[in-house]
């Protein structure tokens, strides 16, 4: 009997930080597979100067014409009442 994991390949997935517009544009040429992005109003990393929703859509969009995966944070604490928009 063939174990089922034996058959599986997994290639592990270059995630690369990109909290503002220089660090996005390294990922993107040093080969990430993926970028960790994080809006103005929900990035968790303070010293991260991050995105505006306009930059998120510009920089998503020219993610996915390289062929990389885009991730964006979520948190449940943006759902909580008297919380800042």
């Amino acid at each position: 009997m063939v174990n089922k994991l034996e058959k599986i390949s997994v290639k592990p997935e270059i995630l690369a930080p990109a909290g503002d517009m220089e660090r996005f544009q390294s990922a993107l040429d040093f080969g990430a597979d993926a970028v960790y992005l994080a809006g103005k109003m929900f990035g968790m990393r303070t010293s991260s100067s991050n995105f505006s929703i306009e930059e998120l859509e510009a920089v998503v969009k020219k993610a996915h014409e390289k062929n990389v995966n885009s991730r964006l944070p979520h948190s449940r604490s943006l759902l909580l009442p008297g919380r800042e928009r």
